[in-house]
């Protein structure tokens, strides 16, 4: 059973439970779409308002009653919203006005003025939303002044009518002839949305599965998932087990994919899921051995039950709440693979797990809280946005055990001071807890990028690697290797700063000409002099000063310096006996930057 399109495309909410600022749009909805968020900022009042209304947008009528504790708690001083309702078509390969022309009641010749009328209402702009593309059509309704009902989103209404500017009187005679029946502007066109939209939308069965499940046997002789929580689950395997004749072939089917799916779950290719006579228990039986289901952990009997019902059910929305609950990340995938291509629904998962976000077949929509605007929804379509989610959930790297933060130098001595001038800055800031240091080495910095492999022109992937694809904080040291006031750096350190820049990153590119710029004159001389005895050191500390010009010899080797001055070595023993960060050029303001950076980063306070 391959991939289908997406049943419902999207919809949208406003006044209701948490959703009390703007009506916010649920787009775009894939095969699986998981809602991300944190506790009570408004995801399983996604799920209720799809269960709510859903089945009443098929309908003629929408009723607006709602219970007292779905009323929103509106911010003091501002007034409760009307209750708001979209849905979003989303055309495949027919174009929008030949959708319309074909949920017209009578055929309609082509090339006609009429036609053209047609054209403009499927085009305009207020029937479209940028934020999930132009393959969308979002039909809209408000509760009227009385709150007695529903009526035709006034707003877009006008929308419409006023892009139709000259054909208006089209509209009129249209609807008599396709109707039998004209009267106002308003009244007219949405005689032609409600026969588009009962055409061309298709609003499937919603049903909710909530957060605590588990499987029982309720005792009756029939097959039911009560209040889909698990109840009754023996009964429904069995009925799949042993089918009746008229269901044979479709219920010998189901049982076969979740049995297939069982020996996924436990990469068991002899296990088989029965049920025992007096339906009690589920039975899974590997090679020799018989176990009940219960036996083979929590987690197990959790996919499966998720399975199944998923399974039991065709062409609905399955509204599934923290599908993570007791299972293992690998079986949670396992799990989002099956319900994608083994079955006809479309599913929306609500979460605050990280587990769910990497599958690139999944759409992901963020929901976040604030009293003021209450629940708001943005999409998260790119691997950065997706990050963004993960860490709004409070995962870091080192849930994995490894650093939250990347600081990227070009070699061993840069590592050297910048490790001891976060140390006299903030020494609970630990190397290779809260953040790690790696060199990236001279001439190898054109081969690197701080941007999105998405981001890239396709011709440049191949020639450059991603560095947050390692970690996604991020900070890069960069000596300015400038020569002289008034000279620029060059293009490949600029482009690196910009992908910095643009992602998140900080980048540092020293004040002076290279890092030991920073370390005063003094301190540099004695360190030189310490390593190399035999030179004498003469750094005078300028901006742009070489700092190792006067100890290494260029053309004439007879001279007591040296070939290649120890950086390493140099930088501890200029480091050696330091207490303080030294005020020399930027240095302090820098590490001030990098310091704030790494905390917030490990959700450290500032010292």
């Amino acid at each position: 059973m391959g991939p289908m399109e997406p049943i419902i495309p999207g919809f949208q909410i406003g006044g209701y439970r948490s959703f009390h600022g703007e009506p916010q749009l649920i787009a775009p909805l894939g095969r699986v779409t998981v809602v991300a968020g944190h506790n009570n900022s408004g995801k399983s009042n996604v799920l209720l308002a799809a269960a709510k209304w859903f089945k009443q947008l098929s309908g003629s009528r929408i009723d607006p009653t709602i219970d007292i504790l779905d009323e929103p708690v509106m911010p003091e001083g501002q007034e409760r919203r009307p209750i708001s309702l979209g849905l979003a078509l989303h055309f495949l390969n027919d174009s929008a006005t030949d959708s319309l022309i074909e949920s017209l009641p009578k055929p309609l010749q082509r090339g006609t003025n009429d036609v053209e009328l047609l054209k403009r209402i499927a085009d305009s702009e207020a029937l479209r939303e940028e934020t999930v593309g132009n393959d969308y059509v979002w039909f809209k309704w408000v509760t009227n002044g009385d709150g007695s009902g529903f009526v035709r989103d006034p707003t877009q209404m006008g929308g419409i009518i006023t892009g139709l500017e000259n054909q208006r009187r089209l509209l009129s005679s249209l609807s008599s002839s396709m109707f039998g029946v004209a009267s106002s502007d308003q009244e007219n066109l949405a005689r032609f949305l409600d026969a588009w939209q009962k055409k061309a939308v298709k609003v499937p069965p919603v049903i909710l599965v909530p957060s605590v499940r588990d499987i029982v046997s309720h005792g009756e002789p029939h097959a039911e998932l009560k209040d889909l929580d698990g109840k009754g689950l023996p009964q429904l395997l069995q009925t799949w087990q042993a089918p009746s004749a008229h269901r044979h072939r479709e219920d010998s089917r189901r049982f076969e994919r979740i049995n297939e799916f069982v020996r996924k779950v436990l990469e068991e290719p002899t296990a088989v899921m029965t049920v025992p006579w007096d339906r009690g228990t589920i039975h899974v039986s590997i090679e020799d051995r018989v176990l009940p289901l219960s036996h083979l952990g929590k987690g197990v009997s959790q996919v499966v039950l998720l399975a199944a019902i998923a399974t039991s059910y065709d062409n609905h929305l399955i509204g599934i709440e923290e599908p993570e609950t007791n299972l293992h990340p690998v079986m949670i995938k396992k799990l989002v693979d099956y319900l994608a291509t083994q079955t006809t629904n479309q599913y929306i998962l609500t979460t605050h797990s990280a587990h769910l976000l990497d599958n690139p077949e999944t759409s992901i929509i963020r929901v976040t809280y604030n009293s003021t605007q209450g629940t708001t929804v943005q999409a998260a379509p790119s691997r950065k946005e997706r990050a963004a989610i993960s860490q709004h959930l409070g995962y870091r790297a080192s849930d994995l055990l490894q650093s939250n933060a990347v600081i990227w130098v070009e070699g061993p001595s840069d590592r050297i001071y910048i490790r001891h001038w976060i140390r006299m800055a903030a020494p609970s800031l630990l190397e290779g807890v809260h953040y790690s240091i790696m060199f990236y080495g001279g001439r190898l910095l054109a081969h690197l990028t701080g941007e999105e492999w998405l981001d890239m022109p396709r011709a440049n992937v191949k020639d450059f690697i991603s560095m947050l694809q390692i970690n996604r904080r991020m900070v890069i040291v960069v000596d300015s290797d400038i020569k002289e006031e008034g000279a620029a750096i060059n293009d490949t350190k600029k482009r690196i700063i910009e992908s910095f820049q643009k992602n998140g990153g900080v980048p540092w590119v020293t004040g002076g000409r290279e890092i030991e710029n920073y370390v005063p004159p003094q301190v540099l001389n004695r360190a030189m002099k310490e390593v190399h005895q035999s030179t004498t050191p003469a750094y005078r500390g300028r901006r742009f000063e070489d700092s190792f010009s006067t100890i290494v010899y260029k053309r004439n080797p007879t001279l007591d310096k040296v070939k290649a001055p120890d950086k390493v070595r140099i930088a501890e023993q200029a480091i050696g006996g330091c207490d303080e960060i030294w005020d020399v050029l930027d240095l302090r303001e820098r590490v001030s930057d990098l310091v704030r950076y790494l905390c917030e980063a490990n959700d450290m306070d500032i010292p």
